[in-house]
């Protein structure tokens, strides 16, 4: 995944299914760790799949010190189990 132009591999580690139960809109979430190889950083984000789009959110990369908020409002999901 491209944070603000550093590319970084995700590591899903929990699932969270808001689809149905938790509130409005749905949303479905994956919980990650964020490594930047070339930085050597990590650091936390959770990925939001909503019916309008993909969301990064609650992350913080060591080198932006400040928490990480990206929407990616086109982007098309599904959910195979």
């Amino acid at each position: 995944m491209d944070f603000q132009g550093e590319t970084s591999v995700l590591l899903p580690f929990h699932t969270l299914d808001c689809r149905t139960g938790c509130g409005d809109p749905p949303w479905f979430e994956i919980h990650t760790i964020a490594w930047d190889q070339e930085s050597s950083t990590v650091g936390f984000t959770i990925i939001y799949l909503l019916s309008s789009g993909v969301e990064a959110g609650n992350g913080l990369l060591e080198t932006l010190g400040t928490p990480l908020v990206i929407d990616f409002p086109n982007s098309v999901w599904t959910l195979d189990r």
